[in-house]
Order: C-alpha cells, then sequence, then structure tokens
C-alpha cells in the first residue's frame, strides 16, 4: 500500500511538473556562432529568432535548415537580416513566407538558393532576389554557389537568367570570377550608399578569352591578349610580362602598375614595395599616400637624395616606420602635410642635418636620437642622448593632420611634455603614474615636490601643452586608483 502511494505521489508530480514548468521550457533548434542570423529559439509557445517571434510558425513543427530557411508543417520561411550602409542606419529583421513552396518537398542548397519539387527560390538581398525564380527547372537546378545557380539549360546570378551562358561548361575560377566556353564573367558591387547596403551584379568582360583566362592575386587577371584589374582591361600593360607584386602594385617590362592605373615616370627597372608607404626602384626612393590611385588623395613623390640600395626603414613600431628612415649617408624625416580639412596630404621626406647614420636609431612618437644628440621631429634637440628617456607616448589623429604624438620625456636634468618644459620638474624623482585608458583621458605624474596631470582630450594640434600642477596633493602618497 506504501508502495502504491509513492508510486502515485511521483505520478502527480509529473503530472504537475508539465502544467507548471512545461512552457518553460526553451530549446534552441539551430545555432551557428559564425552566422550572424542563426539564432532560433523555441519556448513558451512561440518559435523566435533574434528575439522576435517567427510569424505563423509552428513551435511543434518548426525545423531550421540552415540558418536563413525554415519550415514547418504547413510554412516555408525566409529569415533575414539587413543593415544600411551608413553608421547610423537601421537593422531590419526581415521574415518572409514563400507563399508558394512545399515545405514536405522543400530543400535548402545553400543560404540564397532552395528548391521543392516544382520550383526553384533564391532569397537574399544582396542579389535583390526574394522567391521564386521564373523559368528554373527544379529536377535538374544546382547551386553552383551563393552567387551562381543553374540547370540544364540556364545559368542564374541570383535569379538572373544569365544570356547565352552555358550551363554545361560553365566554371567558377576564383571568388569573383567565372567563365563558361564562350565568355568571361566578373562580380561588381555598387558600393551602396550612407542608408543601404551594397548590392551584387555580374558583368561579362569584353573581349576576354576563357581558355587563357587566369585569375592572378590582389584581384588582377589576364589571357594571352590583356590583363584586367577588378574585370577592367588594363590599357598598355604587356601580359607576357605582366606580374603582381603585392599590395596593389603590379608591373610588366615597361610599367608599374597601382591597382590597375599605371603610374607615370616610375621605371620597373628594380621595383619592389618596401612597405605601406614606400616603395623603390633602381634610380629612387617613392613615399607614397595609402589609398587607391584613383582616390583623389593618392600622391607618390620621390624622396629627394636617398640611395634606393640602402634605404631603410627602421624596425619596430610601424609609427616609427612613418617619421624616420635612414641610408648610408643619411637620415630622414617624414613632415606630414596636409592639403585640405580632410587630412588628404602626404609624408615630405627630408634629409636631416648633424645625424651620425652608424648610431642613429629611431624612438617612440617624433623622437630619434645617436651617439650625439637626441632629435625631435628631424631636428636636434638639448637633451642629453646618454640619459634621455621617452616615459609617456600618445597617438591619436586630429582633424586635417595624421600620426600626432605627444610624448613626456626627460634627461638627467630637463622635462618636457612634448614642445612644453614642465618648469621646475625635477628630473631626477619624475615619473608618470598613469596614462589613457578606455575610462580615463587623464595623465598624471609626479616628481619629489609637485603632482602633475593633463587632460589629453585638450591636448589638439599644437605641441605646446599647458601642465597642470594638483594643489595640496602629497606626492609620496599620491595613487591613481585604477579604474580612474
Amino acid at each position: 500500500m506504501r508502495l502504491k502511494k509513492i508510486g502515485l505521489a511521483i505520478i502527480v508530480a509529473a503530472v504537475l511538473s508539465l502544467l507548471f514548468f512545461g512552457r518553460a521550457r526553451a530549446e534552441f533548434i539551430y545555432w551557428d556562432d559564425e552566422a550572424d542570423n542563426s539564432k532560433f529559439l523555441v519556448t513558451d509557445g512561440f518559435v523566435y529568432w533574434h528575439d522576435k517571434i517567427v510569424e505563423g510558425a509552428d513551435p511543434q513543427t518548426f525545423k531550421a535548415l540552415n540558418s536563413h530557411y525554415a519550415i514547418d508543417a504547413k510554412s516555408v520561411f525566409f529569415l533575414d537580416i539587413y543593415r544600411g550602409g551608413g553608421m547610423r542606419s537601421e537593422t531590419s529583421y526581415v521574415q518572409t513566407k514563400l507563399e508558394l513552396a512545399d515545405p514536405k518537398t522543400f530543400v535548402a542548397l545553400n543560404e540564397t538558393y532552395a528548391k521543392d519539387k516544382n520550383n526553384v527560390y533564391c532569397s537574399s538581398f544582396d542579389l535583390e532576389c526574394g522567391g521564386k525564380i521564373n523559368g528554373a527547372d527544379a529536377k535538374t537546378f544546382k547551386a553552383i554557389d551563393n552567387w551562381w545557380g543553374k540547370d540544364k539549360q540556364t545559368v542564374f546570378f541570383g535569379s538572373q537568367k544569365v544570356a547565352k551562358a552555358d550551363p554545361g561548361t560553365f566554371q567558377l575560377i576564383a571568388e569573383y570570377y567565372a567563365k563558361d566556353k564562350n565568355n568571361v564573367y566578373y562580380i561588381a558591387s555598387d558600393g551602396g550608399g550612407p542608408d543601404a547596403a551594397p548590392t551584387y551584379t555580374f558583368y561579362k568582360i569584353t573581349g576576354a578569352a576563357p581558355k587563357s583566362f587566369t585569375v592572378l592575386k590582389d584581384d588582377y587577371a589576364k589571357d594571352g591578349k590583356a590583363v584586367y584589374y577588378y574585370g577592367h582591361k588594363i590599357k598598355q600593360a604587356d601580359t607576357k610580362t605582366f606580374q603582381v607584386v603585392k599590395d596593389g602594385f603590379s608591373k610588366d617590362a615597361y610599367s608599374v602598375f597601382h591597382f590597375g592605373d599605371k603610374l607615370s615616370g616610375v621605371s620597373p627597372k628594380g621595383f619592389a614595395v618596401i612597405d605601406e608607404e614606400f616603395f623603390r626602384n633602381s634610380l629612387s626612393i617613392y613615399y607614397y599616400s595609402v589609398g587607391y590611385s584613383f582616390d583623389p588623395c593618392f600622391k607618390y613623390k620621390i624622396v629627394k637624395g636617398a640611395d634606393p640600395a640602402t634605404f631603410k626603414l627602421p624596425a619596430g613600431n610601424r609609427n616609427l616606420n612613418k617619421l624616420y628612415a635612414t641610408d648610408k649617408s643619411f637620415a630622414y624625416y617624414g613632415l606630414w602635410e596636409a592639403e585640405d580639412y580632410d587630412s588628404c596630404g602626404y609624408y615630405n621626406f627630408t634629409k636631416m642635418t648633424g645625424a651620425d647614420i652608424k648610431t642613429f636609431v629611431a624612438l617612440d612618437g617624433n623622437y630619434a636620437k645617436d651617439k650625439h644628440s637626441v632629435f625631435a621631429l628631424g631636428l636636434k634637440t638639448s637633451f642629453n642622448p646618454k640619459t634621455f628617456k621617452i616615459l609617456y607616448t600618445y597617438k591619436y589623429n586630429w582633424e586635417g593632420t595624421k600620426d600626432n604624438f605627444k610624448s613626456i620625456v626627460k634627461d638627467d636634468k630637463l622635462v618636457y611634455h612634448s614642445c612644453s618644459q614642465i618648469k621646475g620638474a625635477d628630473a631626477k624623482t619624475f615619473e608618470v603614474i598613469s596614462s589613457v585608458t578606455d575610462w580615463s583621458t587623464t595623465v598624471y605624474a609626479k616628481d619629489k615636490n609637485n603632482v602633475y596631470r593633463w587632460d589629453t582630450a585638450d591636448w589638439g594640434v599644437s605641441c605646446e601643452i599647458k601642465t597642470e600642477i594638483v594643489e595640496g596633493a602629497d606626492p609620496k602618497t599620491f595613487v591613481v586608483p585604477r579604474g580612474n
């Protein structure tokens, strides 16, 4: 009798658990950390996608096929996230029922294409398609990738028929290139806009020979007659001697090209890219402003007098490479010359006077030194190179400028913040005790006599910096708490 009561209690408890706690059950039915829009959740009698109810979905039969397509017993769903192109553009979570689709025979081929027994479907904001593909044969249709598909008679880009394309020989040859026996195709973006994400289309590359067409590095390609960049023919490029160098640069026996555009006056003999902002040939060293050659800000200038065989940039911090350089005879300093409000400009590298090349070393920020001198902004200072120290350097960009450095430095006698001497500071005991963080723009320092304070938000473009003494602060006991 006692066992019967215990069994009955267990059954009652189980029923009550189902009644009162069953609705709280949450089940992730599809989750992929790499796919931003793959979060489906069934709970409380609803299907959720990114915390939004999937309207009309049956939680009992709902099944996610991948991060875009899902089905239940009666319907097929397409779900996607649309983001506008601008920083202020809103994100839209879009749910669509594919009204003509048959959930019993529906199959997701990839993130873009799907089909059932009757139809083929394309759903993609990037390709501006959503729904049935007219004229596609469901029995023979195959998804080539998320851009291209084909059936026995037709090649499709999204839902668009590719006129005169041959499905039997159509193939991908790179991420944005495809070809068949007749043509070569390139996928292009419209770039989007302030409030619109980019969309994609394709075009045939006029005159390209499919048999000899080869995709090279950095979006270059060539066939037996021409060289191409982003699918466009490069004028005057010699296909027999053409080669990709790096960072968008290429050359042939006669010219140097940057992102497909010929660089006037630059010989290809001995051409090499030194880093992101310097290249050389057998005659000269060139500085070039980062950007595309079709950008109005793009410039390339000869570093006058520099020896291309021995020219080098200092090792270490990439910031240094933009400021100092050396060859066998001279040191060079690059001063940023802005041309307009939008920081369109370039570094004008000039020879430094009095630098000892054998002992010359580039330091943080705007500083360098050799065995005789310390240099700031390429000019000699009165600092003692033997005792000179950089205590703190802060880099930021300001309107109309580039690579601004604010440094607190000292030797055995002097203490400076950028161009301004901290008068009265005791060099022997002076130290920086806090720095700029994610939660504070304030920098503190102290010596045996005082505590000093700067707010980096007030530093601006000028190298003349005002130092504030913290009145009443005891340097012996003064501490900057973590988080302040």
